[in-house]
């Protein structure tokens, strides 16, 4: 993770994130998704229906965090 900021917004958690795409060191967002799960209690609802979530790619960098075109 190279950067990371939660915000509040329309009563939804809202987590803005910079992850490492490379073959090396991939970061599926899943895998913050899960966490978050496991250790916070957010998405643990029986009720699939009453919590939900989205991942979106805004941008994709190069290395040096240039926006790659």
């Amino acid at each position: 993770v190279r950067s990371a900021d939660v915000s509040f917004v329309d009563e939804k958690i809202r987590i803005d994130c910079v992850l490492s795409a490379s073959s090396s060191s991939f970061l599926n967002p899943e895998y913050i998704v899960k966490l978050l799960r496991e250790r916070v209690g957010i998405l643990s609802s029986e009720n699939l229906l009453s919590e939900s979530y989205t991942v979106m790619r805004l941008e994709t960098y190069t290395e040096d965090m240039k926006i790659f075109r």
